[in-house]
């Protein structure tokens, strides 16, 4: 069975780890997050929400501008890497897609008993799984967002796995090496970003993963 039919199939709800648990594919992979078919399906529903489509024309988020669009390819050079855009605040981050495993509606996030700082939100259940929730706009010190509705977007290095919430999800763009510029500022948000680049206009503030996680699962998880 090719991709396209395993991803009509839904195959991670009915043999997956959501399902029976009879894929084969179980055994090496050890579950549904780390194998390919689940990760293009969470592409293709990345690029969907991109487009904002909605009866057939595309539409922008409530409050935003255009989604964007894909790079063109003559305008890409040097090595290539692919990042999720997405909004927090008024910042426009991007995130290597490496890291990122889905992207989900907003869910109600549950505080965890005796734990009271403000980057560790609590749990939300995605897909039957609870996973930790943090805020990423606490932890960089950006203040808080101004959307009372977003999307909820989950990562996952190794064994460490979480979801923040981001404002808007505007879509995945492909960069290379010599399109991304050095990036200065003496807030402290800065030293969680490694670079920027331009696309469509607008400057995406690139995630040094590495930090991100190690503060993260160092000082809160």
């Amino acid at each position: 069975m090719d991709f396209e039919k395993k991803i009509a199939a839904r195959c991670w709800a009915t043999d997956g780890i959501w399902g029976d648990a009879v894929c084969p594919e179980l055994a090496r992979v050890g579950h549904c997050h780390n194998c390919a078919v689940y990760m293009r399906a969470g592409a293709d529903f990345i690029e969907r929400v991109r487009r904002g489509r909605k009866d057939g024309e595309a539409s922008a988020p409530a409050g935003g501008s255009e989604p964007s669009e894909p790079i063109p390819a003559g305008d890409r050079t040097g090595k290539e890497r692919s990042y999720l855009l997405f909004k927090c605040a008024d910042f426009n981050f991007a995130l290597p897609m490496e890291v990122v495993r889905e992207i989900a509606n907003s869910r109600p996030t549950h505080r965890i008993p005796h734990r009271k700082d403000k980057v560790l939100s609590g749990l939300s259940n995605i897909n039957g799984e609870l996973v930790i929730t943090v805020d990423i706009l606490r932890l960089m010190d950006l203040g808080q967002s101004k959307c009372d509705a977003g999307k909820m977007v989950v990562c996952a290095a190794g064994d460490d796995k979480f979801a923040f919430n981001a404002d808007f999800v505007w879509g995945v763009a492909r960069a290379g090496e010599r399109e991304l510029l050095p990036f200065e500022d003496d807030k402290p948000y800065a030293a969680f970003i490694y670079g920027f680049f331009l696309h469509n206009g607008q400057k995406f503030l690139l995630i040094d993963c590495e930090l991100f996680f190690h503060a993260l699962t160092r000082k809160y998880l």
